[in-house]
């Protein structure tokens, strides 16, 4: 009998730096890891002062919860502040990057989508 339940306890992932350069990330699951359209969901550790540059994915959205500390969102050329418990949607094509404004961790959704 297959097993369908999967367990991974956070501090058993190994961190390894966020494909921007910047932060740590610890990856939950990865797209080669399921069947759906999620291309990762991890959690990310910013130190305060560290920037992502506005970029953009063609064909992937993401999402991010803050989990603690705070971030200023820039979307399209405006920022926003998002702090604790804060739920953030970015769809694909839309340039966005962040700075952490002081130590921060996310846990950060990426869902391929086609266009």
């Amino acid at each position: 009998m297959k097993n369908n339940l999967h367990i991974k306890h956070l501090s058993d992932i190994e961190c390894v730096t966020t494909s921007h350069g910047c932060g740590e990330k610890r990856v939950l699951i990865g797209k080669d890891e399921t069947d759906t359209d999620i291309a990762q969901i991890a959690v990310t550790s910013l130190k305060s002062g560290e920037c992502v540059d506005e970029h953009t994915h063609g064909t992937m959205e993401e999402m991010f919860l803050v989990l603690y500390g705070s971030v200023e969102f820039t979307s399209d050329g405006k920022i926003t502040l998002c702090v604790k418990d804060d739920f953030i949607h970015i769809e694909s094509g839309i340039p966005h990057g962040l700075r952490a404004l002081e130590d921060t961790t996310l846990l950060t959704v990426g869902c391929t989508v086609e266009k």
